[in-house]
């Protein structure tokens, strides 16, 4: 009886409208970019600005998912009492993605540097994200630069571009 009663019911309802479905071309999935961490969310942190090459940690926290960072961060050292958070990973094969990095620079305080910074990492294939300039004194300033990458080879070719730029007194990548 209470069969027959629902079927009745479900016989009344409107039967759902029968919606078109758009098939779009949709690219094929990014690859994995860190193995170990499959159906996991992973965020890459601003402290130290992991690419790949470096060695990496993940950091397993509430909210974030797992926090991937250089195994040289800070922030890893301060995690060193909850070991039981750290998670094993490493870098896939085949990253197709492009990561930030911060550079410092100290450089001669003459007008066109930075236009003469931004064209050198152009012409590397990097992509100034952010940029902040200080006055050291009258004579240097320092810059801090964002960069876009793709990994540890890709870094090095831009560093070596801009220390081949007169003007450029150092530079180095941030260390967390």
């Amino acid at each position: 009886l209470v069969a027959r009663s629902l079927a009745g019911v479900q016989e009344e309802l409107p039967k759902p409208k029968r919606r078109r479905r758009l098939l779009r071309k949709t690219a094929a999935p990014n690859p994995l970019l860190i193995h170990g961490t499959e159906g996991m969310v992973v965020n890459f942190p601003k402290c130290c600005y992991p690419i790949p090459g470096d060695p990496i940690i993940g950091i397993l926290t509430s909210g974030r998912g797992i926090v991937i960072h250089q195994m040289s961060c800070s922030n890893v050292v301060e995690a060193r009492d909850n070991q039981d958070k750290w998670i094993d990973v490493e870098w896939a094969q085949d990253i197709d993605q492009e990561f930030e990095v911060e550079l410092s620079l100290d450089v001669v305080n003459k007008r066109g540097v930075l236009a003469t910074i931004a064209a050198a990492v152009a012409e590397e294939n990097g992509n100034i994200e952010d940029v902040a300039l200080s006055e050291r004194d009258e004579r240097y300033s320092h810059m801090r630069l964002v960069v876009t990458l793709k990994d540890r080879k890709h870094l090095a070719d831009v560093i070596r571009k801009l220390r081949g730029i007169k003007t450029v007194v150092r530079v180095m990548r941030k260390k967390a």
